[in-house]
């Protein structure tokens, strides 16, 4: 594989987690609180199963590309924050956010719902530095 089409790769694999992630933090979450009580669990149950066929298989792709790109080039500075921010996503992913959905699995949560809204900027935030990250890489490579 070229470097360029690792790059292009880990670009495309990043902007998708990135732009889902924030449909999910502007959209989806704040319908949490919406659903009420009686259609929550149903709601949530779905929410998962389809949230993880979305997202599962990217996150490992983009896992594996951003490792690739560091071991393509091990000085490289904005290789090295984007491994880093992958650390970021992967830890709040299962130190928050999991945590909180197995919680959400029990029932409706005001509370919990906030949490998860709140601790999920942090993914966000941190996908959308990735995306500027991998498109800055791509760029240099012309």
């Amino acid at each position: 594989m070229t470097l360029s089409t690792l790059l292009i790769l880990h670009l495309a694999t990043t902007c998708y987690m990135t732009g889902l992630c924030w449909m999910v933090q502007l959209v989806v979450y704040p319908q949490f609180a919406r659903v009420g009580a009686e259609q929550f669990a149903a709601y949530h149950r779905a929410h998962m199963a389809w949230t993880s066929v979305a997202v599962v298989g990217v996150m490992v792709a983009e896992a594996v590309l951003a490792t690739l790109v560091l071991l393509n080039d091990r000085s490289d500075p904005l290789a090295l924050l984007g491994i880093i921010l992958v650390g970021v996503v992967w830890i709040n992913t299962f130190a928050q956010e999991v945590p909180i959905h197995e919680k959400l699995k029990r029932g409706y949560d005001l509370h919990l719902i906030r949490k998860l809204v709140a601790w999920n900027w942090v993914r966000t935030l941190a996908w959308t530095a990735r995306a500027i990250v991998a498109g800055v890489m791509l760029g240099r490579v012309g």
